[in-house]
């Protein structure tokens, strides 16, 4: 449970068991997603990008250490914690709507997902 706007640090840790380095800069970047849903709507409420601190060789590890932030009203939300590949190095997010499970289309939103954990939040 959180306060309407309160910020709380979150760890977040990630394992790349991919053949490929993850990059932090060039035509294919990797981020991590920070998304906020509407639990009862789908809708996106607030998102924000955040970067890798270093490149993480394939086998390796990355932690980010993030400031998570409720949004400005009530109510139960579903957060999305989601690394992707920005193609060209751009992301453009989707529309704040969508279907009922909040993922996005990765032609849609110019990023392809690697990995992604969510949970659920109650903002009081």
């Amino acid at each position: 449970m959180m306060g309407v706007g309160e910020s709380v640090p979150v760890s977040v840790s990630a394992r790349n068991n991919g053949g490929r380095s993850w990059e932090i800069s060039g035509a294919a970047p990797v981020r991590l997603l920070v998304r906020w849903y509407d639990a009862n709507s789908g809708t996106r409420t607030q998102y924000r990008i955040e970067w890798l601190r270093a490149n993480v060789p394939a086998g390796g590890a990355a932690r980010l250490d993030v400031q998570l932030k409720a949004p400005s009203r009530s109510g139960r939300f579903r957060v999305s914690f989601t690394l992707v590949k920005l193609v060209n190095g751009q992301y453009q997010p989707p529309p704040a709507t969508g279907d009922a499970s909040g993922k996005s289309a990765s032609s849609v939103d110019g990023a392809e997902e690697l990995a992604e954990t969510t949970f659920m939040v109650t903002v009081q």
